[in-house]
């Protein structure tokens, strides 16, 4: 049924949405701000090489 597909679309979206605006918001508020910069993109991109890289293309 398109209208049930496009409702699961539609909720899948708001739950990226929502966890992308929580690991913005704990990623700023995690490290002192000397560090916030290098700690979130170092923890962010170590955490998308070990499990993104490993997935299959």
């Amino acid at each position: 049924n398109l209208g049930i597909s496009i409702l699961g679309q539609f909720l899948l979206g708001i739950g990226a949405v929502m966890t992308g605006i929580v690991t913005a918001v704990l990623m700023s508020e995690l490290f002192p701000t000397k560090v916030r910069y290098t700690a979130s993109a170092s923890t962010y991109n170590l955490a998308y090489t070990v499990f993104g890289g490993t997935a299959p293309s």
